[in-house]
């Protein structure tokens, strides 16, 4: 047995576990999405637990399901999100814990003539609204961005709008490559930056590791640039 409390920060949740249960206390950005601040699980009750690495640019994930619990889709109260790096570690240090003591932490069953109510037995089911868009050969697919071959998770992400006349002013050149590339060659992103341009508008995408990217497009496209941003920033705060 554990003897002690452990506990894991992760990107948006806090982990801890001791000698009966995992609790997970979610922050802000989970709360938005409709997951509860604090979910408690017994060790004994867990029947599986699954660690999706991160690949490709996305976020991995940590998932504990119950016999009552088996959802689909993102935004899911029983799953830590964590990114790359030292975080990866430390979920793969939780799944081992987690999984070595789970059964021995399992109460003894006993034999049963009572029913469950269906209520009980059906999994849970969590719903998440989906904002799919396009532009630029850039396409929003449920919580992933996807372009130019890449593919990147959208948990703590945000996306501003900006017109060409503004965007040598707030949103500099400096920003986006101190911060990190996300989309493309640096002398793509650094023109398009300098350069005032009344027929151009641009959404500036940052991920939640603090890389930034611009999306450039025809100031004739400016409607439909809004309502780009608008859906990356809907299904951020879903995550």
């Amino acid at each position: 047995m554990l003897n002690s409390r452990i506990e894991f920060k992760f990107y948006g949740t806090t982990v801890n576990v001791d000698d009966e249960n995992v609790t997970l206390n979610h922050g802000r950005l989970r709360r938005m999405g409709g997951v509860p601040k604090t979910v408690e699980t017994p060790l004994g009750a867990i029947t599986a637990v699954n660690n999706e690495k991160p690949k490709g640019g996305k976020n991995g994930s940590v998932e504990i399901y119950t016999a009552s619990y088996n959802p689909t889709g993102p935004g899911r109260p029983q799953q830590i999100i964590y990114t790359a790096g030292s975080q990866a570690s430390r979920a793969t240090e939780l799944c081992a814990i987690l999984n070595r003591h789970r059964q021995a932490s399992a109460p003894a069953s006993t034999p049963s003539t009572e029913s469950t109510p269906a209520s009980q037995s059906q999994p849970a089911t969590y719903s998440f609204q989906r904002h799919d868009a396009t532009l630029e050969g850039w396409k929003l697919d449920g919580d992933t961005l996807f372009g130019n071959g890449q593919a990147f998770s959208l948990a703590g992400a945000k996306a501003e709008f900006e017109t060409g006349a503004n965007i040598g002013g707030r949103m500099t050149a400096t920003r986006v490559i101190g911060g990190g590339l996300l989309f493309g060659p640096a002398g793509a992103i650094v023109g398009g930056m300098w350069k005032k341009n009344r027929a151009k508008v641009y959404i500036v995408i940052t991920d939640n590791n603090g890389r930034t990217g611009l999306i450039e497009t025809s100031a004739k496209n400016e409607t439909k640039a809004r309502e780009f941003a608008n859906a990356v920033n809907n299904v951020a705060r879903q995550l």
